[in-house]
């Protein structure tokens, strides 16, 4: 009879592990009051965590403390224009639902602790990035939709005290990173430029400053938007480009990679091809030529599909794109505006491996009308904090909860960042140099004989 019993609870185990794969409700939010009875309900929770253990050893290695912002879903009628400027001209996007910054600290027995560190009811909080030496917080903040505009804040860890780096009426500084030489790279829309569409909406170049917000120097001069810049491991940028030169100005969002000091801006992935649609971000994977991005659209906000790219397979459409859940070669989807908005969504991955993956996660994706049409702009869709590897496998580390949306998570870890050469420049200097590439060179100019130029005729 014990032996029968036994057999039981061990099939009623099995049947629930894998039946919590599917569920779209993470059992940890589950109080077991559903279970037949408290031995079978014991022992499955037990398996359960057993494998969560097993599924985060790799995380819990990596760091044990992760930051983040709640804040509403970015994007509007662009996945770009997130600057919600006091003044804008054109579109303005600002959900103001409350937002916080937030620390997570890892649990072996359940959901991670949130620790609140700042709140605010009618601002946003958005852009963590740490600095090196796992001492600073770097955020973006605004106060309020008309009387605050995004600038650069600071945190100490040690006391939770706060400095403001940059200051400016009417502009928006925000998605920051710290560089290997101590200063800070971020977005802007100090270039003053409006986009090329009848929408007049601002645009946002790359600029950098010092470590106090100090000396800001401007150091892309692209047509239209730069967005999400990120520090790889070995002292590159990486970042999405809007590309809006001579080409379709809705299906070229490729991504790019520059030197931290702003050199040797180049095209990374999708350059010359449609597919993917949008690239968004993009994270190197640590020690790895291999990185993670979210796939999406053009008239969307910015979540997507998530996908794992290897340049060395290809820069071009799909060639070096893998697809999740499970690990397969991805197929291109050419000239898709809303892309990548079916299934599971995913915002900001950051890799810990070549295999795990800390995001914002909505599994069950985006919800449906009452004819089934997606309804994918959803400023409170519940994004929250997951762990998930490249076959699927997931697991909740921080719940939405009736809370904002989870942003942007990174590790509170001391890194070790390369010693990369920093152009610094002499300011003192009458005159400077300039370099200019072989406009010949590359795939799109094969054919073209050196010495031949076009000129374009329409307007």
């Amino acid at each position: 009879m014990m032996k029968r019993q036994g057999l039981m609870v061990a099939a009623f185990v099995v049947a629930m592990v894998a039946a919590a794969d599917e569920l779209e409700v993470d059992w940890l939010t589950q109080d077991g009051a559903a279970a037949t009875n408290n031995v079978s309900h014991e022992a499955w929770r037990a398996q359960m965590l057993a494998r969560r253990a097993r599924r985060l050893a790799p995380v819990a290695a990596f760091a044990k403390k992760w930051v983040y912002c709640r804040h509403y879903v970015m994007g509007g009628s662009h996945y770009a224009y997130t600057e919600a400027l006091s003044d804008a001209k054109g579109w303005r996007s600002y959900a103001a639902i409350g937002s916080s910054l937030c620390l997570a600290e890892y649990d072996p027995s359940g959901l991670w602790k949130e620790t609140v560190l700042l709140e605010t009811k009618e601002g946003c909080f958005r852009d963590v990035d740490v600095s090196p030496d796992g001492t600073r917080i770097l955020y973006s903040f605004k106060a309020s939709a008309d009387g605050d505009d995004f600038h650069l804040y600071e945190m100490t860890l040690a006391d939770r005290s706060v400095r403001q780096l940059t200051h400016g009426k009417a502009i928006a500084d925000y998605e920051g990173c710290y560089l290997p030489d101590g200063r800070i790279l971020f977005n802007s829309t100090r270039c003053i430029q409006v986009v090329d569409c009848v929408s007049r909406n601002e645009v946002s170049n790359l600029y950098r400053c010092e470590a106090d917000g100090s000396n800001i120097t401007r150091i892309s001069f692209d047509q239209v938007h730069d967005n999400y810049p990120a520090l790889a491991w070995d002292g590159r940028i990486l970042y999405t480009r809007w590309d809006y030169n001579d080409r379709s100005q809705m299906f070229t969002q490729p991504l790019f990679s520059m030197n931290a000091d702003g050199t040797n801006q180049r095209a990374l992935y999708g350059g010359n091809s449609w597919f993917p649609t949008s690239l968004l971000h993009a994270r190197a994977v640590p020690g790895s030529q291999l990185f993670f991005g979210v796939c999406t659209g053009h008239h969307t906000l910015q979540p997507g599909e998530l996908m794992r790219f290897d340049p060395r397979e290809g820069r071009e459409e799909a060639d070096g794109a893998w697809q999740l859940a499970p690990l397969r070669r991805a197929k291109a989807r050419k000239g898709v505006d809303v892309d990548g908005q079916n299934g599971r969504l995913a915002m900001y991955p950051y890799p810990v491996d070549e295999r795990n993956v800390v995001l914002s996660y909505l599994p069950q994706g985006w919800r449906r009308d009452a004819r089934g049409r997606l309804q994918y702009i959803d400023h409170r869709a519940p994004f929250a904090l997951y762990w998930t590897d490249v076959d699927g496998a997931r697991e909740l580390l921080v719940a939405q909860a009736g809370k904002p949306p989870c942003g942007r998570s990174v590790p509170v870890r001391a890194r070790t960042l390369p010693k990369v050469a920093s152009v610094r420049p002499d300011e003192k200097l009458k005159t400077g140099m300039v370099a200019v590439q072989d406009v010949y060179a590359g795939e799109v100019m094969k054919g073209v004989a050196r010495g031949t130029h076009t000129r374009r005729t329409d307007t």
